[in-house]
């Protein structure tokens, strides 16, 4: 399943600069992102790209529901700018208040891709 409501897509810059690629506030994050895909800060416009063309050839899974909505992960495998490839974790809420499909967290993971998405690099 590709996740749903792509035509709803938000993913909140800050997402990447007050989280994933901050060398300050998240040093873990931005080190992981630094050291497997080459991803620093100022990247954050390339690493959107790549997220939004992931999301559509990786399958999502569902997770949890809440009061907010329906919670998804997709799990891309990324070749970053060095060059080398390493998995992403992306998760996403439907969210109904807003009537959007949000990003909530990306970072690097060892968790493999889905079965389905083994062969699967962007």
């Amino acid at each position: 399943m590709i996740l749903p409501e792509q035509d709803k897509l938000v993913i909140p810059l800050e997402k990447l600069t007050k989280y994933a690629l901050d060398a300050v506030n998240e040093p873990d994050k931005a080190i992981a992102f630094k050291l497997a895909l080459g991803f620093c800060e100022g990247d954050e416009e390339i690493l959107i790209q790549k997220i939004k063309s992931g999301i559509t050839i990786f399958n999502a899974k569902e997770k949890n529901a809440g009061e907010w909505g329906q919670r998804y992960q997709v799990i891309i495998r990324m070749r970053g700018l060095n060059g080398k490839t390493a998995n992403v974790l992306t998760a996403w809420i439907h969210d109904v208040k807003n009537n959007q499909m949000r990003l909530t967290s990306v970072y690097i993971t060892k968790k493999e891709v889905l079965e389905d998405d083994k062969y699967k690099t962007i």
